[in-house]
Formats: structure tokens, C-alpha cells, sequence
């Protein structure tokens, strides 16, 4: 089932579109903050932005088989630091979040249905507690060495 998407309503300055087409998919700042603090802990054999996976994982351990995502607080739909709502085309905005939100659920489906582990990292998260987000994932790892 796919969430209808009204069309795309057009940018309202210059600067607005400026700022849209800034948005990247990959090698964004979190990502390599996260890249940067997993090396640092010493953990290896990652690869970044996956694609042997459906929705591309940020960070995938595939001989552990274990899928990250470092989801953007805003894109997603944090549920711990509740970005804000854009106020115009509140309809375009209502059915992109929600669509984006089933999409992650769908992918992350598919993803442990192959027989992997997922887990998601908010930004906020990271910015706040860069050690701790490193923690979870480490923790992970340990645990499927266990499982190996």
C-alpha cells in the first residue's frame, strides 16, 4: 500500500529551494561523525550506504549481519526531540512523513525478514551523546560475535 503524495508544492524564496536541494541521501555530516566515533572504538567492518540491502542501510556489518540506520530527526519523525511541523502545505508535509515513516517500517520489514538485524540511531541522539550511540552498536556487534 502507498501513501498518496500530494505534488510537491513549488519553493516559496530562493532560498528555500537552495536549502531542498542541499539534502543528502549520503556521506552527511552525522554519518561520518558516526564513521569517525566507530573507528575511533576501534570497530571495523562496516560499510557505509549499503546497497545489497532495500533502503540502502547508512552503515551495514554484513558478515554480522547487522543494519544501522542514523535517521535525520526531521525526516523522520523524531520521537524524542519532536522536530518542528513545517506551517504551509501542512497536507503535502502530513503525507511525506507519513510516507517516509511506512517506508521505514517496510524496509526494515524486508531487512529482518533476509535474516538481519536492524537498528536505528536518531541524530539528536548522536549530537548528544555521540559515545552512547557508539555503545548500542558495539553492544550489537559483541552480541552476533556471540551468535557466530
Amino acid at each position: 500500500m502507498q501513501i498518496p503524495l500530494p505534488p510537491s508544492p513549488p519553493p516559496s524564496t530562493a532560498s528555500v529551494s537552495a536549502s531542498m536541494k542541499g539534502n543528502r541521501a549520503e556521506r552527511t555530516r552525522p554519518e561520518s561523525k558516526l564513521r569517525q566515533e566507530l573507528r575511533r572504538a576501534g570497530l571495523h567492518g562496516f560499510l557505509m550506504n549499503y546497497k545489497k540491502l532495500p533502503g540502502t542501510p547508512d552503515i551495514a556489518f554484513p558478515n554480522k549481519r547487522l543494519a544501522i540506520f542514523l535517521h535525520g530527526c526531521f525526516w523522520h519523525r523524531c520521537p524524542y526531540c519532536h522536530p518542528h511541523f513545517p506551517e504551509s502545505n501542512r497536507a503535502y508535509w502530513t503525507a511525506k512523513f507519513e510516507r517516509n515513516r511506512f517506508r521505514d517500517r517496510k524496509v526494515r520489514a524486508a531487512i529482518r525478514q533476509a535474516g538481519w538485524t536492524t537498528m536505528v540511531i536518531w541524530e539528536c541522539k548522536l549530537k548528544k551523546n555521540p559515545a552512547k550511540a557508539v555503545l548500542r552498536i558495539q553492544r550489537m556487534v559483541e552480541m552476533k560475535d556471540g551468535k557466530s
